[in-house]
């Protein structure tokens, strides 16, 4: 019965459409959707009366599609759909709150691990007693002191987080000097977080040791002076008092000597002037406004390659899930040596210090904390519902009022520093809505109205704030509803990952024996200000992030000044063919694409990318691109010579080969590393016979038998065959690529290996390692 009352409603909302379509930003007629009758009911459905389950959102499945989140094409599956996936998973948060019993369980099991010396492990144990201990909560002041029963089992209960950070302290100690920095971080935690007074020398002692040991006498020295003054227990200050007395000496042997003080070596950092017409970009550039590009970012004077063009920390951004683990839930820099803040409330985020855990918890956390499972379930308008968290509530009113305004393209001044807010700039981004289909608008607006929904049943967001407490609150939430959707529309075009380079978990078992390592999208995000840049198929910038997500843009080339400063939006001509391209921009950004590539390979009906997938001319060895499957008579045309062939013959000897190489990997998977290698040379000889030089096939095998190679430990055949990977992996991605520099990586690693003097390397070898480090370590 329900099925065809959502398909009547979302067929009622298409029949009327065109209403919206002029006037979608109306909170009236967001209203309407949102109060309408069948829609009520399935807000309510999805938030639960008893919060226990979600029920299914829509039963109509939704044709696959694809959004490009920054130079990535991302299938939208429950995982990053910028549509309502049907949530199947219990909302019962119990599973993530803090665990007293599992806390303790857990510290006094890496206790036994560091007594048998398992450093790794008995941090894991320290770590997962740091997760699940209660957070410390101030000892009541003198009036309102709790002289029941419980005090023992309370004090207990309130040290749990000190003393499990303070044991952790005690492994990064064990570890070694490059840890020192995590365990002093560590002691200064668990003092604050109520480690008992009694014990506290312990603590200061491990901590005069590491300034000690990095040569920091001054500050050895007070922390030593602390100790001899402290309320400690007499039986552990007396423990103690020989290490305290032997530091003592030491440090007052080296204290007199000023220059023997360690010194710490600040890293270079380069200039960046904001420009003050262009918040978060460089003097270099400035934006403009034409009728043809509306608004795009041009050079005001002579730009020279790796010159920093933006330098932009997001307004708001979402970790995906996956990551939750080994980064910062706030900034998203990896979590250097596991060392983590928890959450005050729940056991699912991890923070890399204390002002990432309470800027998180102070302006979003509160909200979505034992709620991110259900926010998960909705993609990419997870973000829609943190922008409107960063925002706040008085930011959004006022940006509503302005809409007109801030909508309006030609309006670049909003830009200047101070001028306007930065929800502002994010308001102001375009949303298509009136691009897009009907069938996806009734979506977006469905998922907005449950977000706004849940907001306003399930956090403190609106309570908050004056506006709802002056009466009027519903008017309010759909002012509130009505810019959830303005951003998760915004969302489909403008949203940007934050990638960083880790080691690839998806690459086959038996790999060479280096790490390798793939950039990852680790969290989405809003750049405001770099989204000002145009698309190109062929940019002239390329993106870092600092410190997690700062992002930093750079251009790859030298550019002249009156040029445009542009960006790839996920289509470029190195990695997808022409009518792919022209296809993914317009159906995901609404625009044909009139850049150099697409406009000479659409005349010619060439693509660059074609000739990795040719066969090998008859005539003159160029390539001939594969035929088209609708063409059953396997006819194709050189793209060098126009010599025409018939490829039946030569596309069944591929299949051929094709399935002997996938035999072949079958027994490398199982061990039999050299049966493997005499399959892999013939099938090298055999391709040899009608692929195109630079098909891709070659550069794939050259790897795979490279990985033989390393295996059996011949490490120098091995980099040969990497060596000719780089030929193909050059012609297809560019010198300059990331797929290169990897490739790079694995050469002057496998020649590391090699019985080569690496004293004596070659020039080519020297050439290369600076070459990983210009492309690989400025990634």
């Amino acid at each position: 019965m329900q099925k065809p009352q959502k398909d009547k409603v979302c067929a009622e909302f298409c029949a009327r459409f065109p209403s919206y379509r002029t006037d979608i930003q109306n909170t009236e007629r967001l209203g309407f959707m949102l109060n309408h009758p069948l829609i009520r009911s399935k807000l309510n459905e999805w938030i639960g009366a008893d919060n226990k389950t979600q029920p299914e959102l829509m039963s109509k499945k939704k044709k696959e599609k694809k959004t490009n989140v920054n130079n990535q094409f991302i299938d939208t599956d429950e995982s990053n759909s910028p549509l309502p996936s049907p949530p199947t998973h219990s909302t019962n948060t119990n599973q993530y709150l803090k665990n007293p019993i599992k806390s303790k369980h857990q510290r006094e099991l890496g206790n036994e691990l560091f007594k048998n010396k398992k450093l790794h492990k008995s941090l894991e144990a320290y770590n997962e007693a740091v997760r699940f201990a209660p957070f410390y909560r101030p000892p009541p002041t003198s009036s309102t002191q709790n002289d029941g029963k419980n005090n023992d089992a309370e004090e207990e209960l309130d040290t749990l987080l000190a003393l499990s950070l303070a044991n952790r302290s005690a492994v990064y100690f064990e570890l070694g000097e490059s840890f020192h920095e995590k365990s002093l971080a560590d002691v200064d935690l668990a003092l604050k977080y109520g480690y008992p007074d009694r014990l506290k020398s312990k603590l200061l002692l491990r901590k005069a040791n590491i300034y000690v040991t990095s040569k920091q006498w001054s500050r050895a020295e007070s922390i030593i002076e602390e100790i001899r003054k402290s309320d400690d227990d007499p039986a552990t200050y007396k423990l103690n008092i020989d290490r305290i007395n032997g530091l003592s000496d030491q440090i007052h042997k080296n204290i007199s000597h000023p220059n023997s003080e360690k010194e710490i070596d600040f890293p270079d950092v380069t200039l960046f002037h904001n420009n003050e017409n262009f918040e978060n970009a460089s003097t270099g550039v400035k934006l403009s406004y034409s009728e043809d590009s509306k608004r795009f970012v041009v050079a005001v004077t002579d730009l020279k390659k790796k010159d920093i063009m933006f330098n932009e920390t997001p307004f708001a951004s979402v970790l995906l899930p996956q990551f939750y683990e080994s980064h910062c839930h706030n900034c998203h820099k990896m979590l250097e040596h596991s060392h983590f803040i928890p959450c005050k409330q729940c056991t699912q985020c991890k923070f890399c210090s204390e002002p990432c855990a309470k800027n998180a918890w102070n302006v979003y956390h509160k909200y979505e904390c034992l709620s991110l499972d259900l926010l998960h379930s909705v993609g990419i308008a997870h973000l829609a519902v943190r922008i409107i968290f960063c925002a706040g509530l008085q930011n959004i009113l006022v940006a509503v009022r302005k809409h007109d305004n801030l909508k309006d393209p030609k309006n670049i001044s909003i830009f200047q520093i101070g001028l306007n807010s930065n929800y502002e700039r994010v308001y102001s981004l375009l949303d298509h809505l009136v691009d897009m289909n009907p069938e996806d608008v009734f979506q977006y607006t469905l998922t907005a109205g449950l977000l706004t929904n849940w907001i306003v049943n399930k956090t403190s967001f609106f309570e908050e704030h004056e506006a709802c407490q002056e009466g009027n609150y519903s008017e309010t939430q759909v002012t509130v509803g009505a810019s959830m959707l303005h951003h998760i529309s915004q969302l489909i075009c403008n949203a940007h990952a934050i990638t960083d380079i880790l080691c690839d978990v998806n690459v086959n078992k038996i790999s060479l024996s280096t790490a390798d390592e793939s950039q990852q999208r680790i969290a989405t995000a809003i750049y405001p200000s770099a989204s000002m840049m145009n698309h190109s198929c062929e940019p002239n910038i390329s993106f870092t992030f600092n410190n997690g997500r700062v992002l930093l843009v750079k251009v790859t080339k030298d550019v002249s000044k009156g040029q445009e400063i542009f960006n790839c939006y996920g289509p470029h001509w190195r990695r997808m063919s022409c009518q792919l391209r022209l296809e993914s921009l317009d159906d995901q950004y609404f625009f044909k694409c009139k850049c150099f590539h697409c406009t000479e390979e659409f005349a010619r009906n060439i693509s660059f990318v074609d000739k990795f997938t040719s066969f090998k001319c008859d005539e003159c060895e160029g390539p001939v691109p594969s035929p088209d499957g609708d063409n059953q008579q396997f006819v194709s045309s050189c793209q060098t010579c126009g010599h025409e062939m018939d490829l039946h013959d030569q596309v069944l000897a591929c299949m051929y080969t094709d399935r002997l190489v996938q035999d072949a990997e079958v027994l490398l998977g199982r061990g039999n590393v050299k049966q493997a290698l005499d399959i892999f040379d013939t099938c090298e000889d055999q391709y040899s016979g009608f692929l195109y030089k630079y098909h891709s096939s070659f550069g794939q095998l050259a790897d795979i038998i490279a990985r033989c190679y390393a295996i059996l430990g011949e490490f120098s055949k091995a980099a040969e065959f990497v060596k000719k990977s780089l030929i193909y992996v050059e012609q297809r991605f560019g010198i300059e690529s990331f797929e290169y520099g990897r490739e790079v990586k694995k050469y002057v690693d496998l020649r590391s290996q090699s019985n080569v003097d690496v004293e004596c390397q070659d020039d080519e070898l020297n050439r290369l390692t600076e070459l990983y480090k210009s492309i690989l370590l400025d990634q």
